[in-house]
């Protein structure tokens, strides 16, 4: 008699937190944009971009991206993703017949991402990485195949200006490249022994994102490339590529930024590859990699005859989180989707009249209140802060009374805006010191707290920080 109660529960439990799912996508969007039925059919329109192929004709194609929610879905089954095809197009024939080739690799990429998040709400995810493929690789698909279309045309008209001619030139060269992630084992493996076989320098950064750094001869550097990116991926790309003439091997050598060899950076080592690049002169390659802009030179010359070191802005947002009934749970899932984001994350609490010792302790009645404050400060690109933020408002991250998945309704936002400070060192490897091993916000004194906010992101945390909590 329990165990059919129960999973009478469990069964209504589960058409709520999909009703729930479908009332998000019809509110949140327009009928023209996405669109669900109480039966759990759901379906997403995308408009593929083409603006960064470079297209001299006008292309416009609307592809519908069709899902359902099973039985069992949120317990046992993945949401299915039934079928991706082309609603409108007025290109070419042979642009549009592109178009249809790649809608296996577009339900390709959400089926994975449903396998991945089995018993959870998963509607948000797939429409975000439907985005995502239509904004970035799909783009890269185009550009790819009409690339491939010049290539062939200028081999036939050059073939007879070129021959005869001896072109004994070597070119350095360079490439950023972005992949979803880089993972597995045997893959490694290959670029690893690519790289030396190719005499390339360079960063291959695990995890993900996979980042890849690579410099030497450009016709290796070409060959390196042609070679893994025919391996299965689920998202690689070239972000950066560039190329210098010169005169000898020696000159070559001599003007190589990074050391000669090929080196494997774990999943938590962003940080590091950014100090490498800095070091070795090329920050400009691993931001044009994230998609960071450079908003000011590095360099200014002031009157006096000195130079000035400028940072570039970053965008912020600090936010009080009222409790977290799950913590280890909750802050997991805030470092993941901060990380999944390229975005750098803090979790701090505090208590208004307490020592370290007593918050780590968790004595009650410290205060007034007793209950501890909770920060969480996300700063980066302003677009993945953004990000970060719609999924944290979307998504089940804390239990309730009842140890229910539950949205976030109680965090408030005290600060939002461009970060003009220099962040004094604070990435994503240093401010994993102050999430505790068990997981939770680390325990932190008031004062301090303040200092290390300020320090991120102005006099303008701190303040809100002191005044909106503390007073």
């Amino acid at each position: 008699m329990s165990n059919t109660y129960d999973e009478d529960y469990d069964a209504i439990e589960r058409k709520e937190r999909r009703e729930a799912e479908i009332e998000f996508v019809n509110c949140a969007y327009s009928p023209e944009e996405a669109r669900g039925t109480l039966e759990g059919f759901l379906s997403r329109n995308l408009i593929l971009d083409t603006e960064r192929a470079k297209i001299k004709e006008k292309v416009e194609i609307t592809v519908s991206l069709e899902m359902k929610m099973p039985p069992m879905y949120l317990n046992s089954s993945p949401l299915q993703i039934t079928n991706a095809s082309i609603l409108s197009s007025n290109p070419s024939a042979t642009i549009t017949k592109l178009a249809m080739n790649s809608m296996p690799q577009l339900l390709q990429s959400c089926r994975a991402l449903a396998d991945e998040n089995i018993g959870e709400e998963s509607v948000l995810n797939i429409f975000l990485n439907a985005e995502t493929w239509a904004q970035e690789v799909w783009p890269d698909i185009l550009k790819n195949h009409l690339h491939q279309i010049a290539e062939k045309k200028l081999k036939k008209t050059s073939s007879t200006k070129n021959k005869g001619k001896q072109s004994n030139q070597i070119k350095l060269g360079r490439r950023a490249m972005y992949s979803h992630h880089i993972i597995n084992i045997n893959k490694r493996k290959m670029i690893m022994n690519l790289a030396a076989e190719y005499e390339l320098g360079g960063y291959m950064k695990i995890g993900r994102p996979g980042i890849i750094l690579i410099e030497g001869i450009e016709q290796n550097c070409v060959e390196f490339w042609d070679d893994i990116r025919h391996s299965k991926w689920q998202y690689i790309t070239v972000r950066h590529e560039e190329s210098q003439a010169v005169q000898s091997a020696q000159e070559l050598n001599e003007k190589r930024c990074f050391a000669n060899k090929f080196c494997e950076l774990g999943k938590n080592d962003m940080s590091i590859l950014a100090q490498h690049c800095r070091d070795a002169g090329l920050e400009y390659l691993f931001k044009s990699c994230l998609k960071i802009p450079d908003k000011s030179p590095n360099i200014v010359s002031n009157s006096d005859g000195t130079d000035e070191h400028v940072m570039e802005h970053r965008y912020g947002i600090l936010v009080h989180v009222d409790h977290m009934n799950d913590r280890k749970r909750y802050c997991k899932w805030l470092r993941r989707s901060a990380a999944e984001s390229n975005c750098t994350i803090l979790i701090a609490e505090t208590h208004r009249d307490n020592t370290k010792e007593q918050a780590e302790e968790q004595i009650p009645n410290l205060s007034t209140h007793g209950k501890p404050i909770i920060v969480v400060a996300i700063f980066g690109e302003a677009v993945l802060v953004k990000q970060v933020m719609k999924r944290w408002r979307t998504s089940r991250v804390d239990i309730d009374s009842k140890c229910k998945p539950c949205l976030e309704r109680q965090m408030r936002v005290l600060y939002e805006g461009c970060l003009n400070t220099e962040l004094k060192g604070h990435d994503s490897m240093n401010l994993q010191e102050y999430v505790n091993e068990q997981g939770r916000p680390a325990a932190m004194e008031k004062t301090d707290l303040g200092n290390l906010l300020e320090s991120i992101g102005g006099y303008e945390w701190r303040v809100a920080f002191e005044d909106r909590l503390l007073r």
